[in-house]
């Protein structure tokens, strides 16, 4: 049997070929499938643009279904002239498939659609949410401020505990020149009652005088600079900044027969972007710690000869300053190595404040985007302090 077109008649025989009916199907049925081509053609696009929807594969069928159907009615119209009938059939026959599909995938979806919040629902849950996380913000924002006003604190525990070693330096560093100048006080005394005062002589006692007020004058100017924080980082050579802090600190260890060794890596690059007073506090810190654990073991064993040592160098690829503080004070014990830079922490019972090591990890590593360590070597311990060379980087 021949089921090709030109086996039957063209649906236009049933309209009787009359103009009105046929223009009225065929057009309604172009026009429907214009609007069902339109259909998935959106939705296809809503879908490539929102890839994360939830139902997506639903959203697929559903174009694929309506897509068919905008087929179906394009032949309807297109059989009214040519009787292309087992194509049409086939055409349904695909859409019946893609609907039946569709169907069945549907319908287990329908109660997780209905679970799903209404937008008044979600809308309110985002709101609360967002009055959650505003909530949550106040209060970090309240543990932040809390933060910056205990570190402030700590900031000015540490400076009155400086204040105070810096003054006991002050006083021992005075004690020459004030005897100088009451010596020459004395002798001008003298020299009045023997009646010995001439220019030459008063010239003599006055030069000697004003150099003695001039070098108290400098060690108050050198201290204060020293605790005055540093408003903006600048370039500085970490090696002259630790010479020009054991120029003022030296008396402090000799007085403890405490030898203090500097020495650098020939050409090495020591200059780095900072802040050179903070800097020097954090080595003074170091070095302090250093004495106090040398003149405890000297304590125990006389013999010993206590000695720090300051090593700078580069590391391999020169991008960091590498600065060692290295003593013989025994080492610090391993059930408290890793508490050492934690705030209060403090093995010098009524002595030590202990935030003097977590200010200068603080300062190191927060402010100056460094490191600071410490670990245990043979004699004692060895901190380590981690710089970017002023072309290194971070």
């Amino acid at each position: 049997m021949d089921h090709g077109a030109s086996g039957y008649m063209a649906h236009g025989f049933c309209y009787l070929w009359e103009p009105g009916l046929i223009l009225l199907h065929v057009i309604s049925d172009i026009v429907t499938a214009v609007a069902y081509y339109s259909i998935p053609i959106a939705l296809f696009y809503f879908i490539y643009k929102r890839r994360d929807m939830v139902f997506l594969t639903v959203f697929i069928l559903f174009g694929l279904f309506i897509f068919a159907c905008g087929t179906t009615h394009l032949l309807s119209a297109f059989t009214v002239y040519v009787p292309a009938y087992w194509l049409e059939g086939v055409v349904k026959a695909i859409t019946a498939f893609v609907s039946i599909i569709t169907v069945f995938y549907l319908i287990p979806l329908i109660p997780q659609a209905i679970s799903m919040p209404s937008l008044s629902k979600a809308l309110e849950e985002t709101k609360e949410l967002n009055r959650s996380l505003e909530k949550e913000m106040r209060e970090r924002k309240k543990a932040v401020d809390k933060l910056i006003e205990s570190e402030a604190m700590l900031i000015q525990q540490s400076k009155m505990a400086s204040m105070g070693e810096m003054i006991g330096i002050i006083s021992h560093q005075w004690k020459q020149p004030l005897n100088a100048v009451t010596l020459n006080v004395q002798d001008i005394k003298d020299a009045y009652v023997h009646g010995e005062l001439d220019d030459i002589y008063i010239d003599d006692v006055v030069g000697s005088t004003m150099q003695q007020i001039e070098f108290m004058a400098k060690t108050i100017d050198d201290f204060r600079n020293f605790f005055i924080p540093s408003k903006k980082k600048t370039k500085f050579d970490v090696k002259s900044a630790i010479e020009e802090l054991l120029s003022m600190f030296i008396h402090i260890y000799n007085r403890h027969n405490v030898v203090v060794s500097i020495s650098a890596e020939q050409d090495a690059l020591l200059l780095t972007d900072g802040y050179p007073n903070e800097f020097k506090q954090v080595v003074l810190n170091i070095l302090n710690n250093a004495k106090e654990a040398v003149v405890s073991k000297k304590k125990m064993d006389n013999s010993i000869k206590g000695h720090i040592e300051v090593n700078i160098k580069n590391s391999e690829d020169n991008s960091k300053i590498i600065i060692l503080v290295k003593d013989n004070g025994g080492g610090i014990p391993d059930d408290v190595i890793g508490k050492i830079f934690e705030p209060y922490f403090t093995t010098k019972e009524h002595e030590g404040t202990g935030i003097g090591l977590y200010m200068s990890k603080t300062i190191i590593e927060t402010n100056m985007g460094g490191s600071l360590t410490v670990h245990n070597v043979n004699e004692g311990a060895e901190f380590e302090i981690v710089l970017n060379t002023l072309d290194g980087t971070t």
